[in-house]
This record gives C-alpha cells, structure tokens and sequence, in this order.
C-alpha cells in the first residue's frame, strides 16, 4: 500500500514537473527574439514533454499525463517545424546576401568590359534563386520576397549596363575602322564626300554612351572628328 503511494506521489510530482516545463518553454519561445532562444526553448519543451512521458501510465498522473501529451506533442512538432522551416530561410537568405555583396562590390569598379558585367549578373542571379528557395510556408517568406524583388531590380540594371557596353564598343569600333578607312580613302574623296564620311564617324560616336570604357575614346576621336568637319567646311 505505501509503494502504491509512493508511486502515485512521484507520478503526481513528475506530472507537475512536466507541465510547469512545458508552460515555460511554451513561454520562453513566444517571447524569444532571436533563432539561438528559439532553439532552446523548443529543446526545454521537449524535455518537458519527456518527463510526462516518465509517468507510470496505470498511475493516475500518468493517466492525466496523456490527455496533455498529445497536444504538447502536436504544438511541439508545429513549433520544431516552424523553426526549422525558419532556420532553412535564414540560411538561403545570408547566401543570397554573400552574392549580392560580392556583386555589388564587383559594380563598384565600373566601366567594365562585358565580361565583367556578365559575371556581376551570374551573381545577383545566383541570389535570386536562393531566395526562390524560400517555401512560402516559411516565416521568412514575406522578407525573401522583398529581397527578391530588390535583386530582380538590380540584375536589370546590370543587365541594362551590359547593354550598354555590348552597343557602346561596337559603336565605338565601327567609328574606329570607319575613320581607318576613311584615312586611306580621303585622296579619292572630293570635299562632299570627305564632309559626309566624317558624318558618319561622328553618328556612330554617339550612340556611345555614358559610363562605358570606351567612351572617354569616343570624346576624343568625335573631337578629332568634329575639327576635321570643320576644316574641310572652311
């Protein structure tokens, strides 16, 4: 008969500790701000919901003890998933940022030859499809999205820059052999004809623009250019 007591008493004190617990680690986690107090939280939950699991079940705290271990389980497996669900989406989100840094950093160097801007964009896409990674279940959801479309944004441009280079050089080279050309041409070429050539080196110049590494060059030989139209209109 004592036995019998003294089980149903270690059984009651375990029941106790049990819950006051997983009360406190369902607390903990709520007010938890960061992953690490998150993570310890569910790891005292857990243990909580082993020590309900220590009672006797023929006790009648162990009998109390199964009404409540399968809605501490059921939470637990929620809240382990949600924050696994989270660590996942933390750790897809810091990757895409490393290739938004090394990308961003890699632009800061502009002009750049295509190549350059080729491999910036393979970066900001390489961040782009982590952050498509993010499932929509996840907590980090919503700012993975607006990440999302801060980088598309940002591929664009580099995408534009690229563009830009690709047409500015071969603008620039055209100008160039045009001018070559008309260099060992200009005996053949009366004053008209000299006036025009000159025209069309000058409107291949501008169609270099702004930003780019061969537009320095194309000042230069536009002024070049600009002063020989001068002269042959004299």
């Amino acid at each position: 008969m004592e036995a019998k007591v003294f089980q149903e008493e270690n059984a009651l004190s375990l029941l106790t500790d049990g819950r006051t617990t997983v009360e406190a680690a369902k607390q903990s986690y709520q007010s938890a701000t960061t992953p690490e107090a998150k993570t310890a939280a569910i790891a005292k939950w857990q243990a909580g919901v082993d020590q309900l699991n220590e009672i006797p079940p023929e006790t009648l705290a162990g009998r109390m003890a199964q009404t409540r271990l399968e809605a501490y389980r059921r939470d637990l497996e929620q809240i382990a998933g949600v924050q696994a669900g989270g660590d996942r989406s933390s750790l897809l989100m810091e990757a895409a940022q490393q290739f938004a840094w090394t990308a961003s950093v890699e632009a800061q160097a502009a002009p750049l030859a295509p190549e350059n801007w080729l491999k910036i964009a393979g970066l900001w896409e390489q961040a782009i499809e982590r952050l498509e990674q993010v499932p929509v279940e996840d907590a980090g959801y919503a700012e993975s999205q607006q990440m999302l479309a801060e980088y598309t944004n940002n591929l664009g441009a580099i995408e534009s820059r690229l563009i830009a280079e690709q047409r500015s050089q071969a603008a620039f080279e055209s100008a160039s052999k045009l001018s070559i050309d008309l260099a060992d041409d200009v005996d053949t070429l009366s004053p008209n004809q000299y006036a025009s050539e000159l025209q069309r080196i000058l409107n291949e110049l501008s169609k270099v623009e702004q930003g780019t590494t061969v537009y320095e060059q194309a000042q230069g030989l536009a002024a070049a250019v600009q002063d020989r139209l001068q002269q042959v209109a004299l």
